[in-house]
């Protein structure tokens, strides 16, 4: 389960390891985040959901024009994955 955590726009991790953890601030804001996955997707999406993977990195699932991505990134802004995910069946 995710909560969103007050003014700063992230998420809340509820479960494992990672209970309780809360993003950076400096990472916390997505903007950085989606801006680069959005660059490397080459086309603007919006943000679906954020989850912190630990205090480097987060996940982040976008909506594009083609589809939903995972976006895997580093809280300096750097890309790691990019990667379609299937359509859920309706």
């Amino acid at each position: 389960m995710f909560r969103n955590t007050p003014g700063d726009g992230g998420h809340q991790a509820d479960h494992g390891q990672h209970r309780g953890y809360v993003a950076p601030v400096a990472a916390a804001d997505g903007a950085g985040l989606l801006g680069a996955c959005n660059r490397r997707a080459r086309a603007s999406g919006a943000l679906v959901t954020r989850v912190p993977v630990n205090d480097e990195a987060a996940e982040l699932i976008v909506d594009h024009p083609d589809g939903r991505y995972l976006c895997m990134a580093r809280n300096d802004a750097q890309v790691v994955s990019l990667t379609r995910l299937l359509r859920q069946p309706k």
